[in-house]
């Protein structure tokens, strides 16, 4: 067990420890971290040198390689209609992205990773800054239990093609 998985065992004790005493929790600041904790044992598991950049690199983590890895990861959010949501996706500022998804209380994990599809991953289809002259090049991910509960036909496609990218860590560049 890396130190890392180590570290993600710990902080959800004392989420755990949180939660039952009723002090409130910044629910979204522990998934980040725990998202990119989860993926750095990952990475260590297959023989990677990764780098913890996080906080205020443009990038979550940086291979020896010099591929910069963005990690996003989400529990499921039953108030948005049942769906992970993975958003703020900027193709430009890296190289991988890996969404993790999440069991509420972070006992489970799942993975998957996109390399060469980032660029083809659903469009935010917002402006930046409300002005229509700039388009937004952001990206998002929604992965849902029944793709067709979407209109959106792009989210459909990649939610059809998910299993692709499932666990797909030979989307990285070699060790």
């Amino acid at each position: 067990m890396s130190e890392y998985a180590e570290a993600v065992q710990r902080l959800r004790s004392v989420i755990t420890f949180l939660e039952r005493n009723s002090i409130k929790v910044p629910r979204t600041e522990f998934t980040s971290t725990i998202g990119e904790w989860l993926v750095m044992d990952q990475l260590l598991q297959q023989g990677y040198s990764p780098t913890l950049q996080s906080g205020q690199y443009d990038v979550d983590i940086l291979l020896k390689s010099g591929d910069r890895v963005e990690v996003k990861a989400a529990t499921w959010d039953s108030d948005f209609g049942g769906v992970y949501r993975f958003d703020r996706i900027k193709p430009e500022k890296l190289d991988h992205l890996v969404c993790v998804t999440l069991l509420d209380d972070y006992s489970e994990a799942e993975y998957f990773v996109f390399s060469d599809d980032i660029n083809s991953l659903p469009p935010r289809n917002q402006t930046a800054f409300n002005d229509p002259e700039r388009v937004d090049n952001q990206r998002l991910v929604r992965i849902l239990d029944n793709p067709e509960d979407n209109d959106r036909q792009d989210m459909k496609d990649i939610n059809d093609r998910l299993e692709e990218f499932h666990n797909a860590w030979h989307n990285l560049p070699p060790v």
